[in-house]
């Protein structure tokens, strides 16, 4: 009796070294929960969760399978098998369930460092850039590597494409971006601007807010920030730029909407 509780004890301990020495926290879990709320510009709300569950093979890769419950506040309900997603060498690959060519896209790259920047082929090219790197905490004191990311869609010469430029969003290992599992970079055709992951779930538990996500990160030695961006555009409703911040009404920042009153 005495030997299994000093090895439970020792498991205990190591599980804990594990979750705070940078060990890596895979995304695709089996179960893995995200809710998160989406709101459009007249003040329209859907609640949307997102669930793995369930395996599948796509293009002789296993994939688990993520689904997602939209609930309007209409009152109707769709609940719709979204995509397979599979991760391989900390980078996480979805592929579309309506995508008849079954191509695999690049969600996230775990693996970034400070100041790294990629051309991700999404649908149409995207480029991410990783401007800062530090630690989060959650509620059970356990630590998540995270990233201020930078993207958004260029052209074929590299620029950024207008409406708007870009958008800064964090990433955080093991959970995703603070928007939804399955948004990890500006969608320029498809970008919702009031969209945010509320809480993610792993084995039944919370294991990250949105609050908890986006809070003042640690200053370890893990913690570092690049040249600091200039300050983003603002555009109006229908993506024209506004030349300063307007008094009252609504407008778009960084991808996201803003109310004045």
């Amino acid at each position: 009796m005495m030997r299994t509780i000093v090895l439970f004890i020792l498991l205990a301990l190591e599980m804990g070294v594990y979750a705070n020495t940078g060990s890596y926290r895979p995304f695709v879990k089996e179960g893995k929960t995200w809710k998160c709320t989406m709101s459009n510009a007249i003040g329209r709300k859907c609640k949307l969760t997102y669930t793995m569950k369930g395996d599948t093979i796509i293009n002789e890769t296993p994939c688990k399978k993520l689904y997602c419950k939209y609930e309007y506040d209409s009152g109707n309900v769709i609940d719709e098998y979204t995509c397979g997603v599979y991760e391989q060498n900390k980078k996480v690959y979805f592929i579309y369930s309506r995508d008849k060519a079954n191509k695999a896209h690049l969600l996230f790259d775990f693996g970034l460092e400070l100041g790294d920047t990629i051309i991700n082929d999404g649908y149409g090219k995207y480029k991410i850039t990783v401007l800062r790197v530090d630690t989060v905490m959650n509620s059970y004191n356990q630590f998540f590597r995270r990233m201020l990311i930078r993207t958004g869609a260029i052209d074929d010469d590299g620029f950024y494409l207008d409406k708007p430029p870009y958008v800064e969003t964090f990433w955080v290992e093991g959970v995703g971006s603070d928007r939804r599992p399955t948004d990890s970079y500006f969608w320029w055709n498809d970008s919702t601007p009031g969209l945010s992951m509320d809480a993610c779930y792993e084995d039944g538990e919370c294991i990250m807010t949105y609050s908890e996500m986006i809070t003042e990160g640690t200053s370890g030695v893990n913690s570092a920030t690049a040249t600091q961006p200039q300050a983003s555009f603002i555009y109006d409703l229908q993506g024209r730029r506004l030349k300063e911040q307007p008094r009252k009404g609504l407008y778009i920042q960084n991808g996201r909407k803003v109310v004045v009153k």
